[in-house]
């Protein structure tokens, strides 16, 4: 059974042409997204609607969060606490970015994600979460989860009509050169940071604090162990070595983190009176996790939690050799041989 649709510009006073059948659908939500366009006797065409969005979920994860203008984020590979980085949302600005700094040039280093432009916000003001975490051995790949972390703010209100970095950028060696707005809330305070437990008051008035320990920390950690899964057949296990990472998730309006990054070297500076207090008690908590727990396996390990160890999976390793050879009429031939080292 065909529906035939007529699509009328608002602004314009006419008709575009009908259209007919079901596959008409992605035509017609692509009308209603570019403005000014409306469906007569369009209540049919919901279902249909909220089946292909249901479907493209299946296919992009993240189709709730990167908005629709095309924003991306551009960061020079070899460098930190925000320096270099920039938001665009044409091709042509990206590429005159990264082509205008001849040393990252030269290293060609650059890292360019989908800006996240629907975050969950506190009082209109973006925010990161700064997780620490401690791996202790990578065969059998250890993982510890600091149960505190802190959020940092940027010192602006939150708007896609502008790619200043005092909207989009929370890190602290950013926002603390600049002036925070001052329609900004005031329980926001001028040093940027709220510690995890005001974040969760703040959720208790929204009536979503259990969300913190049943959506955000689960989805937490299983972040930090599948991108330390994808990286541990490149990391050289050392024995009786540890490192502190610091990683910098975002949330999106459901509260499921989403991971920005991860960093080697996270400062644990107490540059605001909620880092004073934090980052005295995770470098304590490091010692008893490495020290004293070598001596007794029961030690306190304070806020760390054990949330991983598996040794890594041993598979057969497949070789693949190309083999390449001309024939008489000079017509290149492949021959493949592949070999399992057991």
């Amino acid at each position: 059974m065909h529906h035939h649709v007529r699509v009328r510009e608002r602004s314009r006073g006419f008709s575009r042409p009908t259209c007919s059948s079901q596959s008409s659908t992605t035509l017609l939500c692509a009308s209603l997204l570019s403005g000014g366009a409306e469906i007569e006797s369009s209540d049919y065409l919901v279902s249909h609607c909220k089946a292909m969005l249901q479907r493209m979920k299946i296919v992009n994860p993240q189709l709730e969060i990167e908005g629709i203008h095309n924003i991306w984020i551009i960061k020079p590979g070899a460098k930190s606490r925000g320096r270099g980085i920039k938001c665009a949302n044409r091709l042509d600005q990206i590429l005159d970015l990264v082509e205008g700094d001849p040393k990252l040039i030269k290293e060609n280093k650059w890292v360019v994600q989908k800006y996240l432009e629907r975050p969950f916000l506190i009082h209109d003001t973006k925010f990161d979460v700064r997780q620490w975490f401690l791996g202790t051995d990578w065969n059998p790949l250890t993982v510890w989860f600091y149960k505190k972390c802190y959020l940092r703010f940027s010192t602006e209100l939150y708007t896609l009509d502008s790619m200043d970095s005092s909207v989009h950028l929370c890190n602290h060696s950013i926002q603390k050169r600049l002036r925070p707005l001052v329609q900004r809330h005031r329980s926001i305070p001028a040093d940027n940071m709220w510690s995890v437990d005001q974040f969760k008051t703040f959720l208790c008035t929204k009536d979503r604090e259990a969300q913190w320990d049943t959506v955000v920390v689960p989805g937490m950690k299983r972040a930090l162990i599948y991108a330390l899964q994808t990286a541990q057949d490149l990391i050289e296990s050392r024995k009786n070595t540890f490192k502190l990472y610091g990683a910098d998730f975002m949330l999106d309006r459901d509260l499921h983190p989403w991971l920005l990054e991860i960093n080697s070297s996270p400062t644990v500076a107490p540059s605001t009176p909620v880092t004073a207090h934090l980052c005295a008690a995770v470098q304590e908590d490091t010692l008893r996790v490495v020290l004293d727990r070598r001596v007794k396996r029961t030690a306190n390990t304070g806020h760390f939690q054990l949330i991983y160890k598996k040794v890594r999976n041993s598979f057969p390793f497949v070789m693949l050799y190309v083999y390449l050879n001309g024939d008489n009429d000079g017509v290149l031939q492949m021959s493949f041989f592949i070999f399992r080292l057991l």
